[in-house]
């Protein structure tokens, strides 16, 4: 049984929560008051049911749930054997981009080392790599994408977020 099944209420909110940190980046950097008030062509949905919520701005649109999102190209960019928590996919600023959180109970070095290999595998050059305790932040990139990969220690579990846009 894995988390989200467990706890459904939290799987729901943990959509939201990262469908807000999505609306946020697409918001740009104008002030919170802005933000908070939005615009009269902004649009959010959210789906309960499905555990998927959607927002659209001006600048770009956004759908997160607690799946991989639809169109993630998981044929070209490597994922670890993890239990998926939030995917979205969204258009910031016209650019494709997509979001993946992934959860294990598996020992961080393990893990990270896992995803190092699997990107050099699959033909990805590592651009950039950097390790601070209990949080390893990787960026590769290959011809058609750039991925930026961070592994993370939360509580007892190693959270792996995945950033994946268009070269």
């Amino acid at each position: 049984m894995t988390p989200a099944t467990r706890h459904p209420a939290l799987a729901r909110t943990t959509v939201v929560l990262a469908l807000l940190v999505v609306v946020a980046g697409l918001t740009g950097c104008g002030s919170a008051a802005d933000a908070a008030r939005g615009k009269a062509e902004d649009k959010v949905s959210v789906n309960t049911d499905q555990a998927e919520a959607g927002a659209g701005t001006d600048q770009g649109s956004a759908i997160a749930s607690k799946a991989l999102p639809d169109g993630f190209p998981a044929h070209a960019v490597p994922l670890i054997d993890a239990t998926v928590v939030t995917g979205s996919k969204g258009a910031p600023d016209g650019q494709y981009a997509w979001s993946v959180v992934m959860q294990t109970q598996r020992a961080i070095d393990d893990v990270a080392a896992e995803v190092e290999k699997d990107f050099a595998a699959a033909g990805y050059r590592t651009r950039q790599a950097h390790q601070m305790g209990d949080v390893t932040i990787m960026q590769f990139a290959d011809s058609r994408y750039r991925v930026g990969v961070t592994v993370t220690r939360t509580g007892g579990t190693i959270t792996v977020t995945y950033v994946v846009r268009d070269a």
